[in-house]
């Protein structure tokens, strides 16, 4: 009888010879053959991507932060004063921001390398 103690176990926990026994693989890797089997059966092993923010998101979470007010008081100041451009960049910070991070995500990619002798 399994305990639930054991049937939520996460795997990283167990002994490599568990782990292996329940994927059902053996030590030395799949084959060409078994992989592309697997991936019909389980489709591929990717993570799912992100979807962009939409803008209006973007614009009603800025409101949330006691930044958003910091920029908006700075860009009313440089508009004030006559310096547009400055006002222009203070309010268009966060979506720049954010393009920023997405073209950085984008040049990201993770590899593993398993070592079944651990």
């Amino acid at each position: 009888m399994v305990t639930r103690k054991q049937e939520f176990q996460p795997w990283h926990t167990k002994l490599s010879d568990a782990v292996l026994a329940n994927f059902e693989t053996p030590a030395r890797g799949l084959t060409d053959q078994e992989v592309l089997e697997r991936q019909a059966e389980y489709g591929p092993s990717l993570l799912p991507e992100r979807r962009p923010t939409p803008l209006w998101l973007t614009i009603f979470r800025q409101f949330i932060s006691p930044l958003i007010y910091i920029l908006v008081a700075a860009a009313v100041v440089s508009a004030i004063i006559g310096d547009l451009e400055d006002a222009a960049k203070a309010l268009s910070w966060q979506q720049r921001q954010q393009r920023m991070s997405d073209n950085l995500l984008s040049m990201c990619w993770a590899a593993a390398v398993v070592n079944p002798l651990c």
